[in-house]
This record gives structure tokens, sequence and C-alpha cells, in this order.
């Protein structure tokens, strides 16, 4: 059994007939040595890809550029575009869940949830411009 170290992202190009013409799709890789359990990807306003991996977020240009933004709190999961332009994503830190919000500068802040003891699994951006989570574990 061979295993990797290293964060690998696969990228699958379609082009605009590709849904009838597999010949034209391209498989891409992009490997990283930085972080590890990639948990999430989402499109940037930025135009590149942005992940979570073990206690970095990362960026990915199109043409194949990692950059790496550390988090006071562990990135857990999903990551999700919002409608002000950031990325959010779910993290912890020892028992305390939390929000995070990333700009496409890497400025990283951190919003604890409501609920004591809970830990945020899923994140998107609603249709009504709010910020959407799942947390699981509370106490209440």
């Amino acid at each position: 059994m061979i295993r990797r170290k290293s964060l690998l992202l696969v990228v699958l190009l379609l082009g605009p007939a590709a849904m009838s013409k597999a010949q034209t799709d391209k498989i891409s890789e992009y490997s990283s040595s930085q972080g590890c359990c990639l948990n999430g990807i989402a499109n940037g306003s930025d135009g590149a890809m942005w992940f979570t991996a073990g206690y970095v977020i990362g960026r990915l240009t199109t043409s194949g550029e990692f950059s790496y933004y550390p988090s006071q709190a562990t990135p857990q999961g999903p990551i999700a575009a919002g409608p002000d332009g950031a990325l959010w994503f779910t993290a912890s830190n020892a028992s305390v869940g939390s929000i995070g919000r990333i700009t496409t500068a890497g400025d990283v802040t951190l919003f604890p949830t409501p609920t004591i003891g809970s830990f945020p699994q899923g994140i998107t951006a609603g249709p009504d411009g709010a910020i959407w989570f799942t947390e699981s574990g509370a106490n209440n």
C-alpha cells in the first residue's frame, strides 16, 4: 500500500460539450507538502480555488501556485464562498467551535458558535445573503 504525505488536489476540466464527449476531458493533479486532510474546496471571488487542510487554509491558482494561511483554530471541513467575496469555513480550537472568515488577501477572523460545545460541520451561503452552518455535539 502506498501512502502519500502530500496534499493532492485533482481538477477535472470539462470542455463546452464535455457532458457528451469524454475525450475532451482533462484531469490535472496538483500536490503540495503543506497541510493534510483536505476537507473542502470552493471557488473564490479572486478566481483561485480555496481549500481547508490540516491547520491551514490554502489557495491554488489556475496556474498551479499554492499559498497558505494559518488559522488560530483548526479548519475542520467545508469552505464556502460568501456573498461578501470572502471565504467562510468551519473550525475548532480545543473544545470551542467557530466559524472562520478569510478574505482573498488572507486576513482571518474567527466567530465563536453561539451553542456551547458545538462543532460546526457544514457551511454555505444562503439565498438571503447570510452564511448558514450546521453543528453537532451541542450541549443544551
